[in-house]
């Protein structure tokens, strides 16, 4: 049935199409406007009820007022610009327009219909063309009025003359591109703070405090929102030359008795403002994305913004119908609709708005581990001749091209790339994220059975199973020769020398032992590989079996077995630590009294920080050395210990004094 209904209908839409093509008035198209020819703009084309509103006391200093549907004024208002409409205007009394009016009737209104309506008193000092009937009621008309035949005119006579023909109608700009913002971040600001330009989270800045953006790039927040009186947001531009301001806002924009300044140069021109917000959070009016009130009485702030404003999903709505003015140096575009309530002060001074942006692709998501500690990006753009610039948040760091496509980062975090052309207007941004893989795992395929109760354990069991799979040439786990290994075997109490007399015959084939003291119930040797299940058949004999676990390195050129023995060496290498913004404290003996200037000496190898270190330069803080000439230095052994155990602690020395005091 429905398949029926949409073949039945389809011709007959088509045929009413056709029909209309023919009974619209004839247009004479003039120039393609763009959005920077606006100092305010409402409303896309595909919103119904969009429109701008101006209320009373609202001038408005060069550029055009517009909107694809609807443009009006319920007060006495001053533009020295133009109005352009795609659908209909309808001014209050007493309005001063220099410039053009145009109505485009997109609503399709009959010719009959006002689609132009000036109140009393006006003064109209450009042409009007309008696509149906005009009225004004009274005042001066300097210009001509042009409008369709079938169409009327009234109001008092055009200095230009009234003309019944064909109206001269622009084609209406397209709407700005809408930006893919990158992440914000987790930093909150409520208080009079200076920010450089990366991500930050909620901006709820208090009364009496200013948040300065120091110098041109691109800021991002979650939200954005001022509680005058006398709050304030400083455009530091750092006597530079280049370089915009682009402030993007995920949620809605609410500036309660806010001003703002420009420092240091610049102008508003340099200003960009984009939110994605739709009044959601605005308790105030729920469909404005961008609120601004006007600023306090007395000794209060009056509210003052530069810069191009951008609200694709929500409305704009500045002023107030009482109290003082506030003033806007830029434009205001908005995918909705703009209300100026009054007492509003518009200066035009558009942000060139971009026609063609870049693409920016910061690349794939990469990880760094423990073998693996630094990376490069990998991010591409779409044209060369462009700019490019990586912020680093959520912990990462840049190491070096960091104004290239593709920089040297050694933490995970959150990667932005920020693709510019010369120009500065055409910005696009892109993330990469870099994690690190911490690196705990076996250097052996786990057991499918996972842990394993049996004498050989789970280790030398996986050994076993995947003997020819298992590498190990670091010897972080097993000691590795040819087709054996070297293995630790725990003899039950009694047990030792029956265990040896089993162990060396050859079925079993232990070679190569280490003696481990005749008090000592481990054997330690060289064993075959493809006899270690063997050992599970001796339970009367074995406690339990182990690898000879190797002695780990760390730095210098002495190895310190306690790092292995407390498996300090795993928390290290697997978490990413290494002691930094930690102090270690020592109270010994000596530090540096023996002959020849031994610390210097580790130091140059390695085994104690200070100059030199590649891994920590800041030298041992001795507080009190011996003070009797030579002692055995036992307190530098016990820091080259601390230094492999944690290699970037901030270390100290006390000595002893008289009488073994400290």
């Amino acid at each position: 049935m429905k398949q029926a209904t949409t073949t039945t209908f389809k011709p007959f839409r088509e045929g009413l199409f056709f029909i209309l093509l023919f009974t619209l008035p004839a247009i004479g198209l003039s120039q393609q406007l763009k959005m920077t020819d606006f100092v305010i703009f409402g409303g896309g084309g595909t919103c119904p009820t969009c429109a701008v509103q101006m209320g009373p006391s609202t001038v408005v200093n060069g550029g055009s007022v517009g909107s694809y549907k609807f443009v009006t004024s319920t007060g006495t208002i001053n533009l020295t610009g133009n109005i352009y409409s795609g659908g209909t205007v309808q001014l209050a009394g007493s309005n001063t327009v220099s410039g053009k009016i145009t109505a485009g009737n997109s609503q399709g209104l009959s010719l009959l219909t006002n689609v132009l309506t000036v109140g009393s008193t006006a003064k109209l000092g450009g042409n009007i063309d309008a696509l149906a009937s005009v009225s004004v009621t009274s005042g001066t008309v300097s210009g001509k009025v042009t409008h369709p035949s079938g169409s009327n005119y009234s109001g008092p006579a055009p200095a230009g003359g009234n003309v019944v023909g064909t109206p001269t109608i622009p084609t209406m700009p397209s709407m700005p591109a809408i930006t893919n913002f990158p992440a914000f971040g987790v930093a909150n600001i409520t208080n009079t703070q200076t920010i450089v330009p990366g991500p930050y989270k909620d901006v709820i800045l208090g009364s009496n405090s200013t948040l300065t953006l120091s110098g041109p790039g691109v800021y991002i927040f979650k939200s954005l929102t001022t509680n005058g009186p006398n709050s304030q947001i400083v455009f530091d531009f750092k006597n530079t030359a280049t370089g915009n301001f682009f402030i993007y806002v995920y949620s809605d924009v609410i500036l309660n008795k806010n001003s703002s300044s420009l420092k240091n140069g610049g102008s508003a021109t340099r200003i960009y403002s984009e939110t994605h917000g739709t009044g959601s959070t605005n308790t105030s009016d729920n469909t404005a994305a961008w609120y601004s009130s006007n600023g306090s009485s007395g000794s209060g702030n009056v509210s003052i913004w530069y810069g191009s404003v951008w609200a694709p999903y929500g409305g704009i709505r500045l002023g107030s119908p009482t109290g003082p003015t506030s003033t806007v140096t830029g434009a205001l575009w908005s995918g909705v609709k703009v209300n100026i309530l009054g007492g509003v002060f518009a200066n035009y001074a558009p942000f060139p708005v971009c026609t063609n942006p870049p693409s920016a692709k910061a690349g794939p998501d990469k990880q760094l581990d423990c073998t693996t500690t630094s990376l490069q990006l990998d991010g591409t753009a779409s044209t060369p001749g462009l700019q490019y610039s990586w912020t680093a948040i959520n912990g990462g760091a840049i190491d070096a091209n960091g104004t290239t496509l593709t920089p040297t980062v050694s933490k995970k975090g959150t990667y932005i790339l920020t693709v510019t052309d010369p120009s500065g207007s055409c910005v696009a941004s892109d993330t990469a994220l870099v994690t690190f893989n911490p690196c705990i795992f076996p250097f052996y395929p786990p057991l499918q059975t996972g842990k394993t109760n049996e004498p050989i354990g789970s280790e030398l069991s996986s050994l076993y199973t995947n003997f020819g799979q298992v590498l190990d040439s670091a010897k972080t786990i097993f000691i590795l020769n040819g087709n054996t290994v070297m293995i630790e075997v725990i003899a039950r109490q009694g047990q030792k020398q029956n265990l040896w007399d089993v162990l060396k015959t050859a079925p079993y084939g232990l070679t190569d032992t280490i003696p481990n003291g005749t008090n000592s119930l481990i054997l330690t040797g060289k064993y075959p590989i493809l006899n270690l299940k063997k050992l599970d058949s001796l339970p009367t004999l074995i406690d339990y079996v182990r690898p000879l676990f190797p002695a780990v390195y760390n730095g210098g050129i002495a190895t310190t077995q306690g790092d292995k023995a407390m498996r300090t060496d795993f928390l290290r290498n697997g978490y990413n630590l290494n002691g930094d913004s930690i102090k270690v404290g020592v109270l010994s003996d000596s530090y540096n009294t023996l002959a020849g200037d031994p610390a210097a000496t580790d130091v140059a190898n390695g085994d104690l920080p200070g100059a030199g270190n590649p891994v920590n330069t800041n030298p041992v803080q001795v507080l009190a050395e011996y003070p009797f000439g030579v002692a055995g230095d036992e307190g530098r052994a016990m820091l080259e210990i601390i230094h492999d155990i944690a290699p970037k602690a901030e270390t100290f020395l006390l000595s002893r004094g008289p009488s073994g005091a400290f």
